[in-house]
């Protein structure tokens, strides 16, 4: 009987009891018989403390970003061309691939007043990535220095 959530798997334990069906679990080992008003009751345990277990696992993943975002942390998907560090902290420049040396291409092209399109043309970095590169042009220009 798998639901996190407890008042479900108490509405499906007393549904099985009043239909008398037999519940066979394969994490417990099979038959787990509804019927008998201990097992019923020790069910009704695991139940709850399933349910306390997940609202903290839920709680602590809601409050992950906002304790990354107090330490400094970056948060979120990396931008094109950088990745998470080893400690998944700061995003750094991507060596797995030619993505960051493309995203100070496309800055330096647009320095240079080259278009969107012969942007793209030039390092098939398509247009609305090459947009969001020259948006955040410090960043990658900040890493590139570090690196």
């Amino acid at each position: 009987m798998y639901s996190r959530f407890f008042d479900e798997r108490l509405r499906l334990l007393t549904l099985f009891r009043a239909a008398d069906v037999e519940l066979h679990v394969v994490e417990a080992g099979g038959h787990i018989n509804v019927q008998d008003v201990q097992t019923a009751a020790m069910e009704c345990v695991h139940a709850a403390m399933d349910h306390i277990k997940k609202m903290a696992e839920i709680r602590r993943s809601r409050e992950a970003p906002t304790e990354k975002k107090q330490k400094g942390h970056d948060l979120g998907r990396p931008p094109f061309g950088l990745t998470f560090n080893e400690n998944s902290e700061y995003w750094v420049p991507d060596r797995e691939s030619d993505e960051f040396n493309d995203a100070l291409n496309v800055i330096e092209l647009r320095e240079n007043g080259v278009s969107w399109r012969n942007i793209e043309d030039e390092t098939d970095v398509n247009t609305s990535t090459a947009r969001r590169v020259w948006e955040r042009p410090d960043r990658y220009l900040k890493e590139a220095e570090t690196a």
